[in-house]
């Protein structure tokens, strides 16, 4: 005898990852993907009841990026169609030199994370992320860990350039997971609840959220037709989580997000006291650079040239 669907008692033949023991049929599986993402959007509390908000949808040009916007444009019923107004930009990552910062494909803005760069330093060989990506040793976390701060920073830069304070990114449950590994890893746990949460609220003016937060590989493959990417990354951290998935342990991604849940925030009597944010991390700090990023800065054996795509120098 097969399994009811718990909602329409229809067949059942999807589950989620938080319990095996329930199953959807196909048309209640996809409304629990939706009520995710309403979910985690009402979580924010960044929205209004009336009008219409302008976001920025800075993401991937892949799967991830595209079940995001499907699930902007189909998660509100009529009376709410214009409830979110995206404006939708790809960042490149590849290194490509390219004297304007933004350009178009098919009608979607590039980002291109190079020419950010010289915009700070005016210098083209240095700035280059190719070869930003080159001054740091052989050392997998800390590849990672440049990909996040790197991914982050350019949120905030493009933002205040476009004059939007709403982002949404595309990172779903398994690469949130992944990051709160690393950043472990990186004895960087005081970052936690800035990478793990559905809201990031550390830049004064720029809130970014993650409506894709507890949504899977799976999920999104239902959503797309296509299953993303599960190379998390290239450290031990992000290799340990993509075998134990492989392997048919897909609640490992939720166990680590339920642990991340538990560590919070300082309260902001405690944040007051620091009179300063991190120029990279945007994090509170007593200086205009935190601890967590000296020591990563650290190290950098040409951190020289690290800080001179960002015209910055290092401090005697």
């Amino acid at each position: 005898m097969s399994r009811l669907c718990i909602k329409c008692k229809k067949p059942g033949e999807y589950c989620s990852l938080e319990t095996t023991k329930v199953l959807f049929c196909g048309d209640c599986y996809l409304e629990s993907i939706k009520q995710k993402f309403r979910s985690a959007v009402s979580k924010s509390k960044l929205f209004k009841r009336q009008g219409t908000t302008n976001i920025l949808v800075v993401g991937f040009n892949d799967v991830r990026t595209s079940a995001l916007l499907k699930l902007i444009d189909e998660s509100y019923d009529e009376r709410k169609a214009g409830f979110l107004s995206p404006k939708v930009y790809y960042v490149d990552f590849s290194g490509n030199e390219g004297s304007q910062t933004l350009d178009k494909v098919d009608g979607v803005n590039i980002v291109k994370v190079s020419a950010v760069l010289n915009e700070f330093s005016g210098d083209s060989n240095a700035a280059s992320y190719a070869n930003l990506k080159r001054y740091l040793p052989d050392n997998a976390s800390l590849k990672d860990e440049v990909d996040r701060l790197m991914f982050d920073y350019f949120i905030y830069h493009l933002a205040e350039k476009l004059g939007v304070n709403i982002v949404f990114t595309s990172e779903n449950a398994e690469l949130i997971a992944q990051k709160t590994l690393n950043v472990t890893c990186m004895g960087r746990a005081e970052m936690i609840p800035f990478v793990t949460d559905v809201l990031d609220d550390r830049h004064s003016s720029i809130s970014i959220v993650r409506p894709l937060r507890n949504i899977t590989n799976t999920e999104i493959a239902f959503l797309t037709g296509k299953l993303p990417s599960t190379d998390y990354g290239s450290s031990v951290s992000s290799k340990f989580l993509e075998n134990l998935v492989s392997q048919g342990y897909p609640g490992t991604v939720s166990t680590v997000l339920s642990v991340a849940n538990k560590i919070q925030v300082k309260t902001e009597e405690e944040e007051d006291k620091r009179s300063s944010e991190c120029w990279l991390c945007k994090q509170r700090s007593n200086s205009d650079q935190c601890q967590g990023c000296s020591s990563f800065i650290s190290q950098i054996p040409q951190r020289d040239l690290f800080l001179k795509a960002f015209n910055r120098g290092i401090k005697q």
